[in-house]
């Protein structure tokens, strides 16, 4: 659970603080991160599950077409899977990983 409050200063500069509020975080089941980035070539897809299971992995450009997309079978650690973008233009790419537990949403940068 996390806590926060707000400081409010009005034109004059006087301060006042709200009063302090909760917020219920949902835990993933999974984390994913991508290295190097920005790249060239290949970019690692690196996915720490807690659990095993299926997840979709999709690489959408920047005007939103689909230009891969793989289903992968987590075993509940970690794993890599490495995707060539060398073939693509220059530009951000975004990673989308999905599964049953959640949605993690993560930009790549090719360069020439």
């Amino acid at each position: 659970m996390l806590y926060y409050r707000l400081k409010l200063i009005d034109s004059e500069g006087d301060a006042r603080f709200t009063e302090i509020k909760s917020v219920q975080q949902k835990i993933s089941a999974f984390f994913a991160e991508t290295y190097p980035n920005p790249t060239k070539n290949q970019v690692n897809l690196r996915i720490q599950s807690k659990n095993e299971g299926i997840v979709s992995i999709e690489i959408i450009d920047i005007l939103g077409r689909t230009i891969s997309r793989e289903i992968m079978a987590l075993d509940g650690g970690s794993q890599i899977k490495v995707f060539d973008l060398g073939q693509f233009t220059s530009g951000p790419y975004s990673i989308n990983v999905s599964g049953k537990s959640g949605r993690i949403s993560m930009t790549v940068f090719k360069l020439d």
